[in-house]
């Protein structure tokens, strides 16, 4: 059992929740296990020995007083444990990583699943690392009938091997890029541009001409890493700004094939509390192209940052446009483990909207729910919140193309259990907000919205579980797919 919670501030992982537990009769009782375990767990993992039921092994995520996390061995099916490794590579990253796996043939021969994958073959004493695959471990299976057939999961898709790990089969033969947003620019054909999860930015060409197929030469990488908004003139893609957690952010020459990085303020921010931070960045902090200004850019912390010589210098062009709660600005992750990437920076910009009419009007959403406005290039701001609005992540604002004053937001709350969509609409600059969720269904909670460029009022909505469209301007919708 792992007690857990993950809010929009910290990733709670362990408390008198979790527990070890043995049942003897099918499930029907149970008995939790504790001699020789930590008093305090956070995440846990278990391997029964196939070879030899009496032998267990648990990962246990931990830091107490009393004794610390690491792998632990029990040799009389969990009647009492001792500790065999406190290798903290084991457990470094616990809510989001171990697992662990016995070979079937081999009780000495142990597998555990964290940031690397790692094999033990004396019994969790001593420990290397299985190379060759992608990264970020989840899942192993094991041959039952021969243990040096394998095959991993990791945050790559998934590989094979039939000498024990010493080689694997590709991973370059599946889909499984996840991308936070896009853009494209406006050659022909087109290139479209985004940050893929846990690997690098990409720019890929959205059809080979002579050529039935878009192949991995069509992808190159671009700038910044694997949460990046990236923002560029569509017109002269050579130069690609792209950013990455932690407000990481570098300028590339598509051209040359090389970047630099340019963070308004180079600190190393890994592990430190968000309150400690000069800048919070959200995860996937926004970074946009300016239509009005050449040369400029935006970045977005808690304030929105400007450079307008392509991140040699920056300047704040807005005071902190967020809720600024300090009790909300801790450490990421606890109470055993702290999570130290920043994806917890809570009081952050999580979305900048530049007018594609006037010049100086810019809208700003936060992932603590508010939304400000300024219609002077940033000097003087005004929040537009929604009355109504609960405090959630404003995850994508849209200008209509049609009409001046009006935009609309795409909010969700899933990270407070809160599956309810939540689509608003503006007509006056923010002055008023209509409800136009309609009848999207709790659960599919809102993630972005657009109005169509030629027709007015075709509305689309983009949510966890499909597409919704509204051909009169969010007043009725249906559902696309």
């Amino acid at each position: 059992m792992w007690e857990h919670q993950r809010l929009p501030w910290k990733v709670i992982s362990g408390g008198p929740g979790s527990g070890l537990y043995k049942s003897m009769d099918g499930g029907a009782t149970w008995k939790e296990m504790t001699e020789g375990l930590p008093k305090e767990k956070g995440k846990m993992a278990i391997a029964v020995c196939p070879s030899n039921s009496e032998k267990v092994y648990a990962l246990i995520e931990s830091d107490s007083e009393q004794a610390k996390g690491g792998l632990f061995v029990s040799h009389n099916a969990g009647k009492s444990w001792s500790r065999i490794s406190s290798d903290n590579r084991l457990i470094q990253r616990a809510w989001y990583y171990i697992e662990v796996f016995a070979d079937p043939k081999d009780e000495n021969t142990v597998y555990v699943l964290s940031a690397p994958a790692l094999r033990s073959i004396d019994g969790g004493k001593t420990w290397e690392n299985i190379d060759g695959t992608h990264g970020d471990y989840h899942d192993l299976w094991i041959n039952p009938n021969n243990p040096k057939n394998l095959c991993i999961s990791n945050d790559g898709g998934a590989a094979i091997s039939f000498n024990h790990g010493a080689s694997w089969s590709t991973q370059d033969n599946m889909p499984t890029g996840q991308f936070y947003r896009i853009n494209v620019d406006n050659g022909f054909p087109y290139r479209i541009y985004g940050g893929q999860q846990d690997n690098t930015s990409v720019s890929i060409a959205s059809m080979e001409l002579g050529s039935y197929s878009i192949s991995s030469s069509s992808w190159t990488a671009s700038a910044g890493g694997e949460s990046a908004f990236l923002a560029f003139d569509p017109n002269n893609p050579r130069y690609v700004l792209g950013g990455s957690y932690l407000g990481t952010i570098e300028v590339m020459d598509m051209k040359a094939a090389t970047g630099t990085n340019i963070m308004a303020a180079p600190i190393q921010y890994l592990g430190r509390d968000a309150s400690d931070m000069k800048y919070r960045f959200n995860w996937n902090a926004p970074i946009i192209w300016s239509k009005h200004e050449p040369g400029t850019y935006y970045h977005g912390a808690q304030v929105m940052l400007r450079t307008r010589d392509m991140g040699k210098t920056w300047e704040e062009a807005s005071p902190d446009l967020t809720r600024n709660e300090k009790e909300k600005q801790g450490k990421g992750g606890g109470p055993y483990t702290n999570e130290a990437v920043g994806a917890e920076n809570y009081g952050t910009i999580s979305y900048i909207m530049e007018s594609p009419h006037e010049k100086g009007v810019i809208w700003v959403g936060s992932d603590d729910g508010y939304v400000h406005l300024t219609r002077d290039g940033g000097n003087s701001w005004t929040n537009v919140t929604p009355k109504t609005l609960q405090e959630c992540l404003v995850n994508a604002i849209e200008v209509s193309p049609h009409a001046p004053g009006t935009a609309y937001i795409a909010t969700t709350r899933y990270k407070f259990n809160d599956h309810t969509p939540k689509l608003m609409k503006t007509t006056d600059y923010g002055k008023t907000w209509t409800d136009i969720t309609g009848n999207i269904p709790y659960g599919a909670y809102t993630r972005v919205i657009r109005e169509d460029n030629v027709r007015k009022d075709l509305l689309f909505a983009g949510t966890e579980t499909g597409l919704y469209l509204s051909w009169n301007g969010g007043k009725t919708g249906r559902n696309s797919i």
